[in-house]
């Protein structure tokens, strides 16, 4: 013979709420019944959307880069005084800073 399992009954319940407790009301401010949608932003650059162009703007950009390392040194033209000067993102700085060194060390140096 098996005997059955006993199940035990917990002593108390795990969350006791008192029998005349009142429920919580929460205080919101009242809110329009059909908010008007918040604008999106606007963009933090202006997208050059003809590839021609963004070739152009990123060869400008490269050769101002170029022309402060000319000017101050390959030492003195860091990454943080490209984005101060230039007003790049740390990405875009990176990559302009790179193809501007790249440029100006290919460049025949003066005897």
């Amino acid at each position: 013979m098996n005997p059955e399992p006993q199940v035990r009954e917990p002593a108390e319940p795990a969350n006791p709420e008192p029998a005349n407790r009142e429920p919580e009301v929460q205080n919101h401010p009242a809110e329009p019944a059909n908010p008007e949608p918040e604008p999106l932003p606007e963009p933090r650059t202006t997208r050059t959307t003809n590839l021609g162009d963004r070739a152009k703007k990123k060869a400008e950009e490269i050769e101002q880069v170029a022309d402060l390392i000319r000017e101050r040194g390959e030492k003195a033209v860091t990454l943080g005084v490209v984005r101060k000067q230039f007003g790049f993102t740390k990405t875009t700085g990176y990559h302009r800073l790179v193809a501007a060194r790249e440029l100006v060390n290919q460049e025949p140096v003066a005897s």
